[in-house]
């Protein structure tokens, strides 16, 4: 029997009174491509293949997620609704598997809150304060060493 949670895709057996999960399904690879274009721009979709295991050997499922053309709609909306929603749940790595991925996933996370905190001090608004890319990338590196700076400062008064 097979069953989603928290993303991912588990065998699971009946002990008499609970599911059990046995096995979970692997996520090979998961490619981003460009599945439609909107007035915003591109709209990305995966090419997804997996590994469902098996008792008589792990069965290889390959799978194309395109989002709907349309990025918002109101719940209440039927074509809000999937065709095959176990598959809609699932996620390339999934939150039993976090500490797996521990290293690259906060990654984007401390790049996100770097480029945050360097928007919300520039002086116009979060706005360059040139036009020219060399300088906007010159001010951002030397907010980079800024920060790095700081950072060492902090460490070494420890």
């Amino acid at each position: 029997m097979l069953y989603t949670d928290d993303g991912g895709l588990h065998s699971v057996d009946f002990d008499g009174s609970h599911l059990v999960k046995v096995a979970t399904a692997t996520c090979l690879s998961s490619t981003r491509r460009v599945a439609d274009h909107d007035w915003r721009g591109p709209i990305y979709g995966t090419d997804d293949e997996w590994a469902i295991p098996c008792v008589n050997g792990d069965l290889h499922y390959s799978r194309q997620w395109d989002p709907l053309p349309k990025r918002y709609y109101a719940s209440d909306k039927p074509e809000r609704a999937v065709a095959d929603a176990i598959l809609n749940d699932l996620r390339p790595i999934s939150r039993h598997q976090e500490l797996e991925f521990a290293d690259i996933a906060n990654a984007r996370n401390n790049a996100e809150s770097w480029n945050n905190s360097y928007k919300s001090r520039l002086g116009r608004h979060g706005r360059a304060s040139t036009l020219h890319t060399d300088s906007q990338l010159f001010d951002y590196l030397a907010g980079a060493c800024v920060r790095n700076a700081i950072t060492w400062a902090a460490w070494m008064n420890s």
